[in-house]
């Protein structure tokens, strides 16, 4: 957990397995999410949590809106836009909100459909 002002801040480190972009397959990133496990803020993503899989939409984390790219670090987009693979290929929503657009479940077809947008 990290603190920026007074907004603790969990990041963890994931292997990158599949990308939209093949250079970061292989790579280690870490995701930041807004919040800590005691501290959750209502209406964004749950925890992501070591040794599950999640297809993710993400974007580079920066200080500033123009700054530099932070370490390795990448932020949900929408703090929403995250599945979790529960049964083998298929993907469910971690924050279940179909009024926000996001699917909330992912079958192989759709998964792999979404890996090839960048």
């Amino acid at each position: 957990v990290e603190i920026l002002g007074e907004m603790p801040f969990t990041v963890t480190d994931f292997l990158v397995e599949a990308s939209s972009d093949p250079s970061m397959v292989g790579s280690t990133i870490t995701i930041r999410q807004t919040g800590r496990v005691d501290f959750l803020v209502e209406g964004l993503t749950d925890r992501l949590v070591e040794g599950k899989e999640y297809l993710l939409m993400v974007y580079v984390f920066r200080m500033e809106p123009d700054g530099p790219q932070i370490g390795n670090q990448y932020c949900i987009s929408g703090e929403r836009a995250a599945w979790e693979f529960t049964s083998g290929e298929t993907a469910v929503a971690i924050f279940p909100d179909d009024s926000e657009g996001i699917p909330l479940e992912l079958g192989p077809d759709q998964a792999a459909q979404v890996l090839t947008v960048s």
